[in-house]
């Protein structure tokens, strides 16, 4: 066989047929020794004419070849069983290469073996720095701190993730492999694909801040990057997050704080400062009036109901400022018991006015789960109630309904002038927020600090739906005890 010796097949179309293959071709007997070989296995091998009677494992040292276990197979019928190895083999006495060797029995009468070889030093060095490569990026994601995962382009499912983002989402890492991106990346579909194909066409992209729901169904703030990179055959996205919860909620903080020391010094500078000059204003009256007692008399109370309105400010301004750091203690509160005694207590407030206050329902037996402060808050709604009705009658209704999920509606209704849809939030806004207004109350942000301290909502609506003008409902939600 051109350069190699040994047994040659009879037929000159065989011995061209196994000149051309891409492999190299060894025939063995029964005992193992060589029969021949084809060019490409003298090529592979690097190895000479000296063939004859060398048994195959001499020239295939550390193959680990074990002929014996190569069963005979009856007819031609069926897989043939053949033993397959890939193993280091020394090639021209210097270079070290890696060798592929199957082998087989041959079929029919004839006994011996086919042992087919190719060099696979090239793809077995490719696919071990890939390996390499693979083991050491796996290494540096799971030691990162920061939430890492790669996701396939084509599927949009995860390969693999980190246990930095497995601990901050929940999931064990069977159960993110093959996920969803959009199973945990709580933005719309439609967001998701453009971000998506935008670090595609750049190659990396800052995505910036991100909403991450967890298994829990919690969420996290997230501020994400992301790079386009080959995994193997695969083309991934390698997505970086970094978990920014607490920082945005230090930020939320002092936003909130902010506006609250501009709130002070607007009710410094402009709600207080018109409650004293008022009374300057009343004072200066007096002095004018001197002489006459009914003059005198009104002078003195205007001042005095302006003293009582700076007094009360201040107040509230305090119960703002505590609502803030108190920790809150829940107790479990009788409802009616409740509204009762705050009824009987802003109706005696109004000594110039005749309130009738009526109530629906069955609220009977219902306790609230709420703090004791609560109180002020259905005092405010009930004063402004009565207030704001003009004349000396006020008719005031409330009514007490059972809501879902263990909670309690208390409804409460006045006839007055109502409050137009479009002002409606800044009436519980104040707090928040410096509306131009000339009013000096804060009775209705801390009635809305108050309820959502206890985990419970409020809102206005129309006494009349769809007229407001024929007065105004407050609707106050609360967890009840079971």
């Amino acid at each position: 066989m051109n350069e190699c010796i040994g047994w040659v097949p009879e037929h000159n179309e065989l011995l061209q047929l196994y000149e051309s293959l891409e492999d190299g071709v060894i025939f063995v007997k029964e005992d193992g020794t060589i029969k021949g070989m084809n060019s490409k296995a003298c090529q592979v091998l690097g190895t000479g004419n000296d063939l004859p009677d060398k048994h195959l494992l001499d020239i295939l040292p550390g193959s680990g070849l074990d002929l014996s276990k190569i069963p005979h197979v009856e007819g031609d019928e069926g897989e043939i069983p053949f033993e397959r190895r890939v193993f280091e083999l020394r090639l021209d006495h210097s270079s070290l290469g890696y060798i592929e060797a199957s082998c087989r029995r041959l079929p029919g009468d004839s006994s011996g073996f086919l042992t087919i070889v190719r060099d696979v030093t090239k793809q077995w060095k490719d696919e071990s720095a890939i390996k390499e490569s693979e083991e050491k990026y796996r290494a540096a994601v799971e030691q990162s701190a920061e939430n890492i995962y790669l996701m396939d382009v084509r599927t949009n499912r995860i390969i693999e993730t980190n246990s930095a983002l497995q601990e901050l989402l929940g999931y064990s890492a069977e159960e993110m492999r093959g996920m969803e991106v959009s199973h945990f990346v709580a933005h719309p579909s439609n967001n998701i694909s453009h971000q998506i194909q935008t670090v595609i066409e750049q190659g990396r992209a800052i995505i910036g801040e991100r909403i991450y729901k967890k298994k829990d169904g919690g969420l996290v703030d997230v501020e994400v990057s992301a790079s386009h990179l080959k995994y193997g055959e695969r083309s991934v996205l390698c997505i970086v997050s970094r978990d920014i919860t607490e920082r945005n909620r230090a930020r939320r903080q002092l936003i909130e704080e902010r506006n609250r020391a501009e709130l002070y010094l607007d009710l410094l500078a402009h709600d207080i400062g018109n409650l004293h000059h008022g009374m300057l204003s009343g004072l200066d009256m007096y002095s004018m009036v001197r002489g006459d007692g009914y003059k005198e008399g009104r002078a003195i109370d205007m001042v005095v109901g302006l003293l009582k309105r700076s007094v009360a400010l201040v107040d509230n301004i305090l119960k703002l400022t505590r609502l803030t750091t108190v920790p809150i203690i829940p107790e479990s509160i009788p409802l009616m018991e409740l509204l009762g005694r705050i009824s009987s207590s802003v109706a005696d407030s109004f000594p110039d006015k005749t309130p009738t206050i009526r109530f629906e329902g069955s609220g009977e037996g219902v306790k609230i789960i709420a703090e004791p402060i609560i109180e002020e808050a259905f005092y405010n709604i009930i004063h402004n109630a009565i207030k704001f009705q003009k004349g000396p009658e006020a008719m005031v209704e409330i009514t007490v309904q059972r809501g879902t999920l263990g909670a309690i509606i208390i409804e409460i209704s006045d006839q007055g002038p109502g409050i137009p849809p479009d002002v409606r939030g800044e009436i519980f806004n104040r707090f928040n927020s410096r509306p131009n207004q000339k009013q000096t109350g804060l009775g209705m942000s801390i009635t809305k600090a108050l309820v959502e301290r206890s985990h419970g909502r409020v809102f206005i609506a129309d006494r009349v739906q769809g007229d407001f003008r024929k007065g105004t409902r407050v609707v106050i939600e609360l967890p009840v005890e079971p």
